[in-house]
């Protein structure tokens, strides 16, 4: 399991290098208190710091000299907009192998653990589904969902005032609900949030609830959990016995289509398994991959909750090794806009890391102000391992290479 240590950043005030001197003498010439020509007060001349900076230049990883006036520069991970959305469909009543209590119980336990130990950059926002009726086939119009995303300390209460208020009930329109949360963020009240953005599915069975679908038992979601009678072949036929032709085939393409348009869209999803979804394990392979943040320990590629508690494997732990994530971010946005941008190094426990190859970093200034992108091997590093430190230093000649 990756590391849970998060990014300890540098929140310091910018000291910028160029002019250290403070006053001219009366031929203009100015200097530090004791200083000539430029020299400054711990006895370097302006040659001493010139030479300096061409070594920082070439340090292959070595921490920047501190003579060329490097000092830490806040930067931070942006903001995190997580929106969990969370499968309450009948069969989370039940209580699994491995469970003390049921599902539904366990997982709103696990979740006001692991959430309520988020940082404060991590905003939180839920959609529990099914909401009206059996599929959501009445739900309203709009791309509200029950808790906007907003400050944790604002979200948590109303988060576990939603679980509380819901019993398990109902099918599993998963598709419905990715579709609400690609609403949300893309034309609701989650569009102009600033940031990163994520939508958290945790469901224990298989995307069912597409009126239009007909199916084989081999693609009846009712079969496929030996929730159909023996008498009847194929519980999402009614011509042979069946009742559920409006709710119960496997809607896997639908669902897949979501997650892909919410990746197209920038917005990555989690995929966790609850027990009962051991059936569907391919599908949410599938939808684990296609939503861009699979399980670094695959297989398989989704979170597998194995049993209920802190145990690895079990929910609270699944839960809290995604949440934990959240921070390991390749992008540290800068506290403000550096005066030259050329003056920017990134060192990563204890060593500058150069900016250029496939590993090196890159600076997007398409946000305001801009951030600092990792790249490449680098990235992988942070995401999957964690980090003691990184810091964004400010005053020497960027080191390239």
């Amino acid at each position: 399991m990756r590391s849970t240590t998060i990014l300890a950043l540098c929140a310091l005030l910018l000291v910028a290098c160029g002019d250290d001197s403070n006053g001219s003498d009366e031929n203009g010439s100015s200097g530090g208190s004791g200083s000539k020509d430029g020299d400054d007060p711990f006895g370097n001349s302006k040659l001493d710091r010139d030479a300096a900076t061409t070594r920082n230049q070439h340090m292959d990883g070595d921490v920047v000299d501190s003579r060329c006036g490097a000092e830490p520069f806040e930067a931070a991970p942006m903001q995190v907009n997580l929106l969990v959305v969370i499968d309450k469909s009948g069969s989370m009543k039940d209580v699994p192998t491995g469970f003390g209590s049921s599902k539904w119980s366990a997982l709103k336990d696990s979740l006001n653990s692991a959430l309520g130990s988020l940082p404060e950059q991590v905003w939180l926002g839920m959609q529990v589904y099914p909401k009206a009726g059996r599929c959501d086939l009445d739900l309203p119009e709009g791309n509200d969902v029950d808790v906007l995303v907003q400050p944790l300390a604002d979200a948590l209460p109303k988060v576990m005032g939603v679980l509380a208020d819901n019993e398990p009930d109902g099918g599993t329109p998963t598709a419905t609900a990715l579709a609400r949360a690609l609403g949300y963020f893309t034309k609701g009240a989650g569009k102009d949030l600033a940031g990163s953005k994520f939508v958290l599915l945790a469901t224990d069975g298989g995307p069912n609830c597409n009126e239009a679908l007909s199916c084989e038992a081999s693609a009846c979601t009712m079969n496929l959990d030996g929730q159909c009678p023996d008498a009847v072949q194929n519980c999402c036929d009614p011509m042979m016995g069946g009742a559920g032709v409006q709710f119960g085939c496997l809607d896997d393409a639908r669902t897949s289509e979501q997650v892909k348009a919410l990746a197209d869209a920038g917005i990555a999803t989690f995929v966790v398994g609850i027990p009962g979804t051991e059936g569907y394990a391919s599908l949410l392979d599938d939808l684990a991959v296609a939503g861009g943040r699979p399980n670094p320990d695959a297989p398989p590629s989704y979170f597998a909750v194995t049993k209920e508690g802190t145990a690895p494997g079990g929910l609270t732990s699944v839960l809290k090794s995604i949440t934990g994530s959240l921070l390991m971010s390749c992008r540290l946005q800068l506290g403000s806009v550096p005066p030259a941008l050329d003056q920017l190094n990134v060192e990563i426990d204890g060593k500058v890391l150069p900016q250029e190859g496939d590993d090196g970093w890159m600076l997007d200034t398409s946000t305001d102000p801009p951030t600092i992108e990792l790249k490449g091997a680098t990235c992988e590093r942070v995401e999957k391992e964690g980090v003691q430190k990184v810091n964004v230093l400010f005053g020497c000649p960027t080191v390239v290479q």
